[in-house]
């Protein structure tokens, strides 16, 4: 079923802010901040071991779902099966980056673009789970 203009379009929206929030500061630790494309550079670096290999996987997918969210918006199609997905992402890279910070009890290094990615991935994932209701 085709997605209503207004629904397509605010989910192109908040795809966008998914893409863009990837390449803003996740980690503010110093020397410099870290963002999401560095966190993927990162998990390369320690793809070792597998744990860090899902972390790679993780990050490098939530531009990629973004991404494809603004395709299925514009083309209007598989909207609500595409938001669900890069919430779904989005919401679990960050809840994982998350974890790991509080497991070094660093929690205030979170920056700016891991909530953002993680605000817009909850609206994302709430569209897709039918949460939000379209008039």
């Amino acid at each position: 079923m085709a997605a209503s203009v207004q629904q397509a379009r605010f989910v192109g929206l908040l795809g966008a802010g998914v893409v863009v929030a990837f390449f803003l500061p996740w980690i503010v630790l110093p020397p410099s901040p870290g963002t999401g494309l560095e966190l993927v550079a990162v998990a390369i670096d320690w793809r070792q071991e597998q744990d860090e290999a899902i972390l790679l996987v993780l990050f490098a997918a939530v531009p990629v779902a973004g991404l494809l969210t603004v395709a299925a918006a514009l083309m209007r199609h598989g909207v609500r099966f595409l938001s669900g997905l890069c919430g779904a992402l989005a919401v679990g890279s960050t809840g994982l980056l998350m974890i790991a910070l509080m497991q070094e009890r660093s929690l205030e290094a979170i920056g700016i673009g891991a909530y953002i990615t993680g605000g817009l991935g909850l609206a994302l994932l709430s569209i897709g789970l039918n949460l939000v209701r379209w008039p």
